[in-house]
């Protein structure tokens, strides 16, 4: 009787999803099966079943490593996701504050950029003004000053033109009561007045301001000619003291000179010593 060897079942692959090929992973190759002689090359089912179950295992731990680590990255990135989303949002925060901030400070740069230009007007206006004011007031100043000259002008021609109904009684007095010393002989004449020139004649004006003050005085002859017409003090008298009624017909002349000169009607100076000098002659 011959024995019939069992049929042996075709090696199947494994299916493609249980297939998974690792680059990274150094692969754990199968220990060599130990070298059997000749006679023993074929390998029976539970063998074969047995390697199967150890390179099945062998995937699912791999696969389980897999997920595992997997699983940690996507851990991971869900906490690096929520971190990010957290900065963003607090950086949208932050930019939300900083376009407010930017809002406000463009806000008040206009309405400071806009008061400033206000008060800048407001100055160049007030500037305008002060320079107005400036340029009137120098005029008003200079309109002043020459009313204020024209004014000493007219006080000093004023107190020249100016000679007081007292200083020429007082001149009358003086001489009154001066020529009845003087009057002894009448028809005489003093040998003194005959040698008098017109360098000696006294003018009546200095007379009358050395009665009234005593300091002495100093004649301005220079001023008495350069001016058009004749002055007060222009008016020259020779005082005859030999005859009474002469000295009084000369005072009365003397009198009514000056009388002309307060009312403005002033003769030349020529023709007011012929009068006087005829009012004395008498």
């Amino acid at each position: 009787m011959t024995s019939a060897a069992p049929a042996r079942k075709p090696y199947r692959k494994a299916p493609p999803q249980h297939r998974e090929t690792r680059h990274n992973l150094p692969v754990a190759l199968p220990t060599p099966a130990p070298q059997h002689d000749l006679s023993q090359e074929a390998y029976s089912d539970s063998d074969k079943i047995r390697i199967l179950q150890q390179q099945n295992e062998d995937l699912q731990r791999r696969l389980s490593l897999s997920n595992h680590r997997m699983e940690a990255m996507e851990a991971e990135f869900d906490g690096s996701r929520h971190y990010m989303e957290a900065e963003l949002s607090r950086t949208r925060d932050d930019l939300d504050k900083m376009r407010d901030k930017f809002r406000r400070l463009q806000n008040s740069y206009t309405a400071s950029q806009r008061a400033n230009q206000d008060l800048e007007e407001k100055l160049h206006a007030l500037l305008r003004k002060v320079e107005r004011d400036k340029k009137t007031m120098e005029q008003e100043i200079v309109d002043l000053t020459n009313k204020l000259l024209d004014a000493k002008n007219t006080i000093n021609r004023l107190e020249e033109l100016n000679l007081p109904y007292e200083l020429q009684d007082m001149l009358n007095k003086h001489m009154k009561s001066s020529l009845p010393e003087r009057g002894s002989a009448p028809g005489a004449q003093d040998p003194d007045t005959l040698s008098l020139t017109p360098a000696d004649v006294v003018p009546t004006s200095v007379i009358a301001r050395v009665l009234e003050k005593p300091e002495p005085l100093v004649l301005n002859s220079a001023q008495s000619s350069s001016c058009g017409r004749p002055l007060a003090e222009d008016v020259f008298v020779h005082v005859d003291m030999t005859c009474s009624a002469g000295a009084e017909g000369g005072g009365r002349e003397i009198h009514q000179e000056a009388e002309q000169l307060q009312n403005g009607s002033l003769c030349s100076h020529s023709s007011l010593e012929e009068e006087v000098g005829r009012g004395l002659r008498l």
